[in-house]
């Protein structure tokens, strides 16, 4: 599968889920790569800046990752200039505490205050779309089910609301309440499968 093919897959199931996506190739608006933007990614409402993501192929700097016969697709999600210079130490071990609990992907913060969330999928050239699209679907929904629940943490330890210890807290009473979500919605569709009622 060609990559940019891959990505307007990538486009069309974000769109199907509710997101605008601006699929850019190589070279347009000096585009450096074939891009899927997902500007909404997470939009958490009121003034907050909402999390864009990008999606994207880039070659691996290392010979044996080509003989694999594997693409890297990115996924990278923004909140632009969201760091304050007050606060950074406590950001970055709050973002040390949250990687460490991240099962995918991993959290941080660059020279100009932008906060990134990064995760790279590795995908065989020769993966069916179907097998792709569960692929990409799985990590598009758990990226923004673990984004949800740590940005409302990180904003309050930009703010000094909250140390990384306390605001790990917080954290963790979204992830209880986002485990009871998934639990119900698990359940809900095993109630729906026609197989379950054979």
């Amino acid at each position: 599968m060609e990559t940019f093919d891959a990505l307007r897959l990538c486009a069309a199931y974000a769109q199907e889920t509710g997101m605008e996506a601006v699929l850019t190739r190589k070279g347009e608006k000096d585009a450096p790569f074939d891009l899927l933007f997902l500007p909404d990614f997470l939009a958490p409402g009121g003034d907050e800046a909402p999390m864009s993501l990008s999606v994207y192929f880039a070659a691996s700097p290392y010979a044996f990752m080509d003989r694999l016969e594997y693409d890297l697709l990115h996924l990278m999600g923004y909140v632009e200039h969201l760091a304050r210079p007050g606060t950074l130490r406590e950001l970055r071990a709050f973002l040390g505490e949250v990687n460490f609990q991240m099962p995918i992907g991993a959290f941080d913060v660059d020279a100009d205050g932008t906060v990134f969330l990064r995760y790279t999928l590795p995908v065989p050239r020769e993966m069916a779309q179907e097998a792709f699209l569960r692929q990409f679907g799985i990590a598009l929904g758990l990226l923004h089910a673990f984004a949800l629940a740590f940005l409302p943490a990180m904003r309050a330890v930009i703010r000094g609301q909250r140390t990384a210890k306390t605001a790990m807290d917080l954290v963790r009473e979204q992830l209880d309440a986002l485990q009871a979500r998934i639990g119900a919605a698990l359940e809900e569709q095993k109630g729906e499968d026609p197989r379950e009622q054979e």
